[in-house]
């Protein structure tokens, strides 16, 4: 298991311990369970946008074989 180290501003943590409190919940716990929570949102809804746009950015640097063989 891999560890990070989280730092932001005072106001983002007096949030998340208000939110890890009233679930019942570590500060720890309650980052876990919002980082799982993020990545299954992404890999639903934001993958395939970032997947096609990628996508269209190869098709653009891709040589135009109809063209270049026409001359």
């Amino acid at each position: 298991m891999k560890k990070y180290l989280f730092v932001s501003d005072e106001y983002l943590f007096s949030q998340i311990k208000d939110v890890a409190n009233l679930k019942n919940m570590t500060v720890a716990d309650y980052l876990r369970e919002s980082a799982a929570r993020n990545i299954r949102y992404f890999s639903k809804v934001e993958r395939p946008r970032y997947e096609h746009i990628r996508s269209l950015e190869n098709d653009i640097n891709e040589p135009l074989y109809f063209y270049s063989n026409a001359f």
